[in-house]
């Protein structure tokens, strides 16, 4: 999907693309799709590791990195500048605006793939945060280019593909998910609102300290799960049990224990069940 510069005219200060390349006139929203087996193992709590590489750390961080390259590649060949930025860049806590336990995005990179996907027409917001498109629903990820190339926009998509159900909602294991949309913003001409979503909550769950998914480990979770503490525990975790520190290894990804939240939205032509 193509969108035009314009339609970050309302994004923060911090997530202007604008801020990495200014000549940027375009930005390309690439989604890659999940595969229907590795999303049914997973939701069926059977086995993560097919989800932990094909469906998360490799696919993520090499596979559409991959397809990013050789695209901004080819444009530039042509004579325009491109950059593609990275898949599933984390977080810096200790950067001024970091917010944990919101619905506000933290200060994590100055490109959201997922709003990309949006101003694009590839993709709608979930009430869970996630993004959807028609073919897929929640399930696959995401990579954006910026380039100086004039190209054709795509329309943004219309209507409403997420219908606020709440399944979502049931299916976090974490109970991070907030079951009303409270957070609202402006993506070009388009008004969205999600969800709040209590993200150290969510991390607790994703990295693999709770049973409860896929964690090998039955850690105590904390009334409170804050960011210095989530970081703690996994630092721990995984210069103490070899278990992680061989998945991280070879999943080229710490992460990637749950997806509930992906795994069981019933929308999409595309659907795990």
């Amino acid at each position: 999907g193509i969108a035009p510069i314009g339609r970050f005219a309302d994004a923060p200060p911090e997530y202007d693309p604008l801020r990495l390349l200014p000549e940027t006139r375009t930005l390309i929203s690439v989604a890659v799709r999940h595969l229907k087996g590795v999303m049914l193992t997973q939701q069926r709590l059977i086995d993560n590791y097919p989800y932990q590489i094909f469906g998360y750390g490799w696919l993520s961080h090499i596979r559409i990195n991959m397809i990013l390259f050789e695209l901004a590649r080819g444009l530039e060949d042509r004579g325009y500048m491109a950059l593609p930025y990275p898949s599933f860049c984390e977080s810096d806590p200790s950067q001024p605006g970091y917010k944990s336990n919101t619905g506000l995005a933290a200060r994590a990179t100055p490109i959201s793939n997922r709003h990309a996907a949006v101003a694009a027409g590839l993709a709608q917001f979930g009430l869970s945060n996630v993004v959807l498109t028609p073919e897929f629903g929640p399930r696959q990820r995401l990579g954006t280019i910026l380039t100086t190339a004039p190209l054709e926009p795509d329309p943004m998509l219309r209507g409403q593909l997420c219908d606020n159900c709440g399944i979502c909602v049931e299916a976090c294991p974490a109970g991070a998910i907030g079951p009303e949309p409270e957070v609202s913003f402006h993506i070009g001409d388009q008004l969205v609102e999600i969800a709040a979503l209590a993200r150290d909550r969510c991390r607790w769950y994703h990295f693999g300290l709770s049973p409860r998914t896929f964690g090998p480990l039955d850690i105590a979770e904390p009334v409170e799960i804050t960011r210095d503490l989530f970081e703690e525990k996994l630092s721990e975790v995984i210069s103490e049990h070899r278990f992680f520190l061989d998945r991280y290894i070879k999943t080229f990804a710490p992460a990637g224990y749950c997806g509930m939240c992906l795994a069981s939205c019933p929308k999409g032509k595309y659907n795990p069940e």
